[in-house]
């Protein structure tokens, strides 16, 4: 009777909430990462779009729970980035499912140099970090939301304008700060940032980690010091979720100075806070 009693409880738990946000009884989408979670909650609101990774994980090899799936059964949708990218959300039970790369416009191609032994398709997924990528996939989420029926339409439109004027004033704001800085090259640690640095003119010498949570081998290490040798870089830009260890290794070795940004959960819990706290630490490291 105990564990029975147990079970249920848990099993209300989830169903009350995805890590702590969605309650059962009101209306929410889902989203697969936090800066997906990030951009639908400026359209619909912070309590009525959930994240599904937790902070720890890495969307790239997240496996999903129990409690991921039974919660997302009671999301009006999942919104997702792409099948190559976060392909897991897909297989949970969501009513409805949104792929947002599909949908955005202008999409940047990977070059070979991108990802070495890891494939993301020809597109590269991490949209996010352009706050101008981000402005030209607002309509599309906002008309995915009306053909969903979610919420006042009229107050979701009227929040998309606001959060389109605040994403043009964001992007003018960064291409100010980091016009001094325009032509200056560093070296990430994952590929996850480079909508932002091409948008703000930083160029990428090389990028440390080629396949998303496994070990980087002594060859390829080697390999990276030497391309550092002769890279010219100003920083590294490393990331927690990849290549950590082996970004502060080269940069020891290297004499680069370093700076650690967070693609997924940097700054205050939205979108602007995101871009504004990475860009401050790239700024610090390059200024």
């Amino acid at each position: 009777m105990i564990a029975n009693r147990t079970i249920r409880g848990y099993l209300a738990l989830c169903l009350l909430t995805l890590h702590g946000l969605a309650a059962a009884d009101t209306e929410y989408v889902a989203a697969s990462i936090e800066p997906v979670r990030m951009i639908l909650a400026e359209l619909v609101g912070p309590e009525a779009a959930v994240c599904v990774v937790p902070r720890s994980a890495s969307p790239h090899t997240y496996d999903p729970r129990v409690a991921d799936a039974i919660a997302t059964t009671k999301a009006a949708a999942m919104f997702s980035v792409d099948p190559l990218f976060d392909g897991w959300a897909s297989r949970l039970p969501a009513t409805h499912h949104v792929a947002l790369l599909d949908r955005l416009p202008q999409v940047r191609e990977v070059l070979a140099a991108d990802h070495v032994g890891h494939d993301h398709g020809p597109n590269d997924p991490h949209f996010w970090s352009d706050p101008i990528a981000v402005q030209l996939i607002v309509p599309k989420i906002v008309a995915q939301l009306d053909r969903l029926s979610f919420g006042d339409s009229d107050a979701i439109a009227e929040r998309a304008q606001k959060f389109q004027r605040s994403l043009t004033q964001l992007d003018a704001e960064l291409f100010k700060r980091f016009a001094p800085l325009r032509g200056k090259r560093v070296i990430v640690g994952h590929s996850s940032w480079l909508y932002f640095l091409e948008r703000y003119r930083i160029e990428v010498a090389a990028i440390i980690e080629a396949s998303p949570g496994q070990e980087m081998s002594l060859r390829r290490f080697a390999d990276l010091s030497e391309e550092l040798a002769h890279a010219n870089a100003d920083a590294i830009i490393a990331e927690p979720q990849h290549g950590l260890k082996a970004a502060e290794a080269l940069a020891k070795q290297s004499g680069i100075p370093m700076c650690t940004i967070d693609p997924l959960w940097a700054g205050d819990g939205t979108y602007a806070g995101l871009i504004r706290e990475n860009a401050n630490r790239i700024l610090a490291v390059l200024e």
